[in-house]
This record gives C-alpha cells, structure tokens and sequence, in this order.
C-alpha cells in the first residue's frame, strides 16, 4: 500500500508543479500557492501509512473525546501498534448510515455528533477529517441506559492553532445569522481572502458567498441543497470568485473540507 501511495504523491506533487507554472495564466486574481497546497494535502495522506504514528493520534483524539459531556463519545483503545499494523478494542455497534432515517437513535448520535465536533474543532484544535458514516458507531446502551458513539479511523486528523479555531467558530456563526459582511470578514482572519480587499472587491465577495451559500443553508445541506442550485448561475458565481476574488486556499482548511455534512439535523 505505500508503494501504490507514494507513487500517487509523486505524481500529485508534480500535477501541483504544472498547476504553479499554469495558473496565473488562466486564473490572474488568485493567490493559492498550488505547489505548496498539494505538498500539504501530499504530507497528510501520506501520514495515513504510519500506523504507530496513527496510534499516537487515535490515543490523544480518545482522551480529547472522553471530555464530552456524559461520557457519551469515545475511541476505541489502542492495543499495540507499529508502522504497517494497529491492534485496537473490538467495538460493537451499528454504523450510522444503517440507523433508520428519522429513529430516536439516529436523533440521539446526531446530538453526540454535535458536541464531538465542537469539542475537536473549537476546543481541542485536532480534527478528525474522516467522519463518514462508516467511520462512526452507534453503541447501544445496556438495559434501557443512554446509548454512545464510536468514531473510528484516526489516519487523517488536522491540527488547527486557536487563531483558526476562533475564525471557524465566528464564521459558523455569521454563517448561520446570514452576515455575509462578516462572513467575509471571516474569510479574511482565516486566510481565503487577503485584507488588501478594495471596497469593490468585499461587496463581490459579499454577493458571492450569499448566493453560493444560502441555498445551502436554507435546507441543510445534502441533496436538497444540490437540487436548490441553478447550474448556469453557479458556474456564473464560481468564475467570478475565481477569477476576479484574489483567493487563496489554506493546506489546513482544505482537509477540513474533506468532512462530509454530518451536523445537518
């Protein structure tokens, strides 16, 4: 398995060559640094061949877990480890996408979710960036008792400083008020956008965001929110921000994108 993966690296590393050398001829306002972006998504994958290393990442995650209230999520216990092997506890539980759509236990996990995720992004700054269904069990509780979830898989975590932890937190929250002056703002503090914005520029960026953004959260997400978009519009939306908007796009925040729409009630 290294092999094969570092073999994709190398050819991911160059794509982000290419990219470095092309895309300030197709896309001039933008400022991501290619190069440097794959390099950091390069570095993280890569770390997912490390068991011993995922080992220590597995055992920091379960204690920052075991500060959630009640008790209610955990990681399964790390046995023995070395680079190509990671024994962990056996957990019995049912993945969350076999939990019956609208079930008291599905609104039960969907709650623990919520607080897994504020505790790692907001308070512990280590992020598990794998959080698919798969990757998380519902453990039922024993004799009528409350029920815990189980998150799995700890190969891809993202460290985040409390600088970026308190931007994630004021976004969220301009996000959910619909501040789009502010959301902007956000994107600024967490380095999407540069400070040097002119006054032109934020009211472009404010009216992108409102409509990249809205339809989403108006339904929550998922496919509701794909089928909520025109196609014309959005491709409109997505070629402004790319081409007039000097974006960047943090390694950081990027595997942070990786986490698929689990909170959405």
């Amino acid at each position: 398995v290294a092999e094969l993966v570092a073999a994709d690296l190398c050819v991911l590393l160059r794509a982000g060559e290419v990219l470095q050398q092309w895309a300030p001829r197709l896309l001039p306002a933008s400022r991501i640094e290619w190069s440097e972006l794959l390099s950091g998504l390069a570095a993280g994958l890569w770390e997912e061949t490390d068991l011993s290393a995922e080992a220590q990442r597995q055992r920091r995650f379960g204690e920052n877990m075991r500060r959630v209230e009640g008790g209610s999520v955990f990681v399964p216990a790390v046995l023995a480890s070395t680079r190509g092997v990671m024994v962990s506890e056996w957990v019995e539980g049912v993945p969350l996408r076999a939990l019956p759509p609208r079930s008291a236990a599905l609104k039960a996990a969907q709650a623990r979710m919520r607080d897994a995720y504020c505790q790692m992004m907001f308070v512990d700054g280590l992020f598990h960036a794998d959080c698919h269904g798969g990757n998380l069990l519902w453990v039922a509780g024993e004799a009528g008792g409350e029920g815990r979830l189980c998150i799995l898989d700890c190969g891809l975590m993202v460290q985040i400083t409390a600088a970026e932890a308190e931007g994630l937190l004021r976004l969220s929250l301009h996000l959910a008020a619909r501040e789009w002056a502010s959301v902007v703002e956000d994107a600024v503090v967490l380095g999407f956008l540069p400070a040097s914005l002119s006054d032109t520029q934020r009211a472009t960026a404010r009216g992108v965001a409102r409509r990249l953004l809205n339809p989403y959260l108006e339904v929550g997400g998922g496919a509701r929110a794909a089928s909520s978009y025109q196609l014309p519009a959005l491709l409109q939306d997505l070629s402004t921000a790319s081409t007039s908007l000097p974006t960047s796009l943090p390694p950081s925040m990027v595997l942070l994108g990786r986490v698929r729409h689990r909170l959405a009630p």
